[in-house]
């Protein structure tokens, strides 16, 4: 397995721009079905997840992603995660592939609002307001080789 040899850090961020080359912030083929939505006390609303199909992706691809909700009448709305609702849990990686439910909290970009059972799937566009990503680097050095993570300032 290639993680066996390199450091748990280097091994994650593998994995995210993997998932990221894959379509997307979170990856092809992943399917998230509305289970609640609810307006939030400030702004924005709160979606309670159920993970359709797919692999669990990590809570750190899914901050800031853009995704697209989609209903069962074709209505369609574009939104981006703001963060995780506390109140089902302290959102974590173990307890997304586990339970395959995440709580969310949304900005609606265009649309809405969106209603129980609507399907949620990435876009593949990143949102502006997105940290950058981060990208891996082979750099040769006189002792051999080694892997270096650097931001890419594409903004």
């Amino acid at each position: 397995m290639i993680g066996s040899s390199l450091p748990s850090s280097v091994v994650d961020v593998m994995r995210i721009i993997f998932l990221m080359s894959a379509g997307g912030p979170t990856g092809q083929g992943l399917v998230f079905r509305v289970l609640d939505a609810l307006d939030a006390s400030h702004s924005g609303r709160i979606l309670r997840l159920r993970l359709q199909s797919g692999e669990a992706p990590s809570i750190k691809s899914l901050r800031n992603a853009e995704l697209r909700a989609t209903g069962s009448d074709g209505e369609s709305c574009r939104l981006r995660v703001m963060g995780f609702a506390l109140f089902g849990g302290k959102p974590s990686n173990d307890r997304l592939a586990r339970t395959g439910r995440i709580d969310v909290h949304i900005e609606e970009i265009d649309g809405g609002p969106i209603g129980l059972r609507w399907e949620v799937t990435p876009t593949g566009a990143a949102s502006r307001n997105a940290s950058p990503l981060r990208s891996l680097q082979r750099e040769r050095s006189p002792g051999g080789s080694r892997l270096n993570v650097s931001r890419n300032q594409s903004r």
